[in-house]
């Protein structure tokens, strides 16, 4: 009976031994995860930073692609608007042309 406790205590000493070991092992990892997760966490808040920051230059951006998108929509009805005055600049022209030619033609018609 004595020898029986004795290999008992045996294993129970090295199931505690082991147990400790264990329990070691386990902190050393959960401390490297908590690590770890802590690096995740700080790279998550700088990509956040990262994009919000973007974001605003996007943003910027953006504004500018309109207001140049407005301008060249002004610039194009201006240009529109000039072509239109010089097709009727030469419609005037030929009508000037054509009055012309009638006062010259009535003035050598006068002079017969």
């Amino acid at each position: 009976h004595r020898e029986t406790m004795e290999v008992l205590k045996g294993s129970v000493s090295e199931f505690k031994d082991k147990l400790e070991m264990l329990e070691t092992r386990t902190d050393a990892a959960l401390e490297k995860l908590k690590s770890r997760l802590e690096m995740c966490a700080s790279t998550g808040r700088e990509h956040t930073r990262e994009i919000a920051a973007h974001g605003s230059r996007f943003d910027g951006i953006d504004a500018s692609l309109h207001r140049i998108q407005t301008e060249a929509e002004d610039l194009a009805r201006e240009l529109r608007d000039e072509k239109a005055d010089l097709e009727e600049l030469k419609v005037l022209e030929e009508e000037v042309g054509r009055l012309q030619a009638q006062v010259e033609q009535a003035g050598m018609i006068e002079s017969v």
